[in-house]
């Protein structure tokens, strides 16, 4: 169990590792300027919206309802991922269990209720959140690729 949790911080890592990949593509304007080197310390949606507003001060807004579609999609499995990072884990390695001192409940929306308990954590939660952020990912690589042929050289 030990090893899926670190594979959903490893696959959230990667999706921020695209971002930042293509927020290195785009070059910052205005306020941007003033926290690029902030970038790695802010989340997703965050930098989905500096993405967005990069893109338009190029003059490609054609891209804003795939970047809206890829941040709300990936709002879900975010919130998930920090409860998996800040919350302490129990794991029992001879059965295989984990329990998560769970400060947000772990039902489909995270918000819902608050509380603090020891909630079990079955492998199917675990593995789906897997898959929702690696889908998080490709939906960013998808992004990137675009991105990577746009005319961004200054002199073409």
């Amino acid at each position: 169990m030990y090893r899926l949790i670190g594979r959903v911080v490893t696959e959230a890592s990667f999706h921020e590792h695209v971002l930042d990949a293509i927020l290195s593509k785009l070059p910052a304007t205005g306020e941007s300027k003033k926290t690029d080197g902030q970038v790695k310390i802010i989340p997703p949606s965050i930098r989905y919206l500096e993405i967005k507003k990069r893109l338009a001060a190029l003059g490609f807004n054609k891209f804003n309802k795939k970047i809206d579609e890829a941040q709300d999609q990936s709002i879900i499995p975010i919130l998930r991922r920090n409860r998996f990072i800040h919350d302490t884990w129990y794991a029992d390695s001879p059965k295989d269990t984990a329990h998560q001192f769970a400060k947000v409940s772990l039902e489909r929306t995270p918000l819902e209720k608050t509380e603090i308990e020891w909630k079990p954590v079955d492998k199917p939660y675990v593995v789906a959140l897997i898959k929702d952020l690696r889908k998080c990912s490709k939906r960013a690589m998808a992004l990137l690729r675009r991105i990577e042929n746009l005319p961004l050289d200054p002199i073409d």
